[in-house]
């Protein structure tokens, strides 16, 4: 039971991650969109060009960041980004209504998962401290 809560936790944990990836490059692909304009008008300028990019710089900003983004993932749309967004979303709300209706809350879930990693973490850690037989020069470090 343990493990197949386990493995659909990961796979949540890996779609809410993807998800923030996925939010986060189709407000890129927004920025760019938005402020290419504010870029163009930048490059076209030859007077004032200082004066223009500490007005604009928020703006410039934004789309120097999108770029980047945009240039990394060069097929990316808003489009597909949007539908792979939705499709996750539905498949991570499915297993957690997976998770609750078969299994009860999943913070008792976890909570009781941690409590159990305590528990297993103090008997490993009692089981080294009775296979420690000090040394004399440790107990002479002990006693400085």
């Amino acid at each position: 039971m343990i493990e197949e809560v386990s493995t659909i936790q990961s796979r949540i944990d890996t779609a809410e991650e993807k998800i923030k990836e996925l939010k986060k490059g189709i407000k890129f692909l927004g920025d760019y969109e938005k402020y290419k304009s504010v870029a163009d008008e930048y490059a076209k300028k030859k007077f004032g060009r200082d004066k223009f990019k500490t007005e604009h710089s928020k703006e410039l900003n934004s789309l120097y960041r999108a770029k980047r983004w945009v240039d990394e993932n060069p097929k990316a749309t808003s489009k597909s980004l949007k539908a792979e967004l939705e499709k996750l979303q539905k498949q991570k709300a499915t297993d957690e209504a997976f998770i609750e209706s078969n299994y009860g809350s999943l913070e008792e879930l976890k909570r009781a998962k941690y409590i159990i990693s305590v528990v297993m973490a103090n008997v490993k850690a009692a089981e080294q401290n009775q296979n420690y037989k000090p040394t004399q020069k440790s107990k002479q470090e002990i006693i400085e």
